[in-house]
Formats: structure tokens, sequence, C-alpha cells
């Protein structure tokens, strides 16, 4: 049975070289949950930069792999 788990996927998928920086993709996935509960506006502020900086780059390189592939 194929695991539907987002950690468990990041790592298959980093795993089977389909994506690239799988600390990055780990990450990400944890602030993501971390975010659900933050009401602390540095915190936030400290999440947006990480996403302009570190996730958003990752999204790119992945959507222009899957627009190569597909």
């Amino acid at each position: 049975m194929l695991s539907t788990a987002p950690g468990r996927l990041l790592s298959s998928h980093f795993k089977s070289e389909f994506i690239e920086d799988g600390d990055v993709w780990i990450d990400a996935l944890m602030k993501r949950n971390l975010t659900v509960y933050t009401y602390n506006d540095e915190v936030a502020e400290k999440l947006l930069r990480e996403i302009h900086e570190l996730y958003f780059p990752q999204l790119k390189k992945l959507y222009e792999k899957l627009k190569r592939e597909l």
C-alpha cells in the first residue's frame, strides 16, 4: 500500500531523485505545520522570508521539471 503521509512522500521522492534538496522540503513541511498555529508577527515574517528565499526556488525547480517531463 502506498503511503500518503507528506513526510514519507517527500522522502520517497527525494530517494528517487524526483525532488532535490530533501532537507529543504522536509523543513518546509515542518514550517507549514508551525504556521497553522502561529500568531506571532516576528515568526510570521521569518516564515515569509524563508518561503521566498528557500521554498519558492524549490517549488520552481519542481515545476520546471514537471513541465519538461509531462
